[in-house]
């Protein structure tokens, strides 16, 4: 994970070494990444220490800030959401955090919530999409992804009243299940950050990883055949 300055491409800090996919299997380190409006940090998945129901170590990713740590160094500086991990008997069910983006104001997260029910990822993963106040700590599910409906990038509209989010239909090889999502199935839909019904962008239906400039177009990324 690296900072680099975007008036020269000039390599600042090296954040941090990532675990690597031999290690990450569920793929869900630094997945997303986005700078605050209101300070010099950015947050992206990491993983941190989690105590499972039964007591045992181990890690999961969640939602991570990263900062300057000193001259030409950047490195954690806070934690900003705590994955779980549940232990059951003949099952490990892992929760990761994913997409991060922040309210133009600054006060708000979203992030989705990605559970994986199966460490040998034989079974689809399930998605809500979460929106937590940074202040108070409180979190509200604004969105609930059936099984194998794989999220693909939020971010806020204007004035912070309308979140748009994208999914598509996970990928699936050889029985399992990867953490990603097939680029043609992927939609975009908007809900309010308070909750509410899920809608569409007129004309925009197919597309992932959206982006909103204020304060009314959004740009993101679609498939097309021919």
């Amino acid at each position: 994970l690296s900072v680099i300055r975007a008036s020269d491409g000039f390599d600042l800090a090296l954040a941090e070494i990532g675990q690597g996919n031999a290690i990450d299997f569920y793929q869900s380190e630094f997945v997303g990444i986005d700078w605050s409006p209101i300070s010099p940090v950015f947050a992206t998945p990491g993983y941190v220490p989690v105590t499972t129901n039964t007591g045992r170590s181990t890690v999961a990713a969640g939602i991570v800030l990263f900062g300057e740590t000193g001259p030409g160094a950047f490195g954690r500086v806070g934690q900003l959401t705590q994955p779980v991990v549940t232990d059951l008997p003949g099952q490990i069910i892992a929760e990761t955090h994913a997409f991060p983006s922040f309210s133009r104001n600054g006060q708000r997260l979203a992030f989705f919530r990605i559970t994986f029910p199966s460490p040998l990822m034989d079974q689809p993963a399930q998605a809500d999409l979460i929106v937590v106040d940074l202040t108070s700590g409180s979190g509200l599910i604004v969105a609930t992804f059936p099984p194998s409906n794989y999220p693909l990038g939020v971010d806020w509209g204007a004035n912070d009243a309308v979140l748009y989010f994208a999914a598509g239909t996970q990928v699936s090889q050889g029985g399992q299940f990867i953490p990603a999502a097939i680029a043609s199935t992927a939609r975009i839909f908007t809900v309010s950050p308070e909750g509410g019904s899920i809608g569409q962008i007129p004309g925009a239906p197919v597309g992932y990883f959206p982006s909103a400039i204020p304060p009314s177009p959004v740009i993101f990324q679609s498939n097309f055949d021919g």
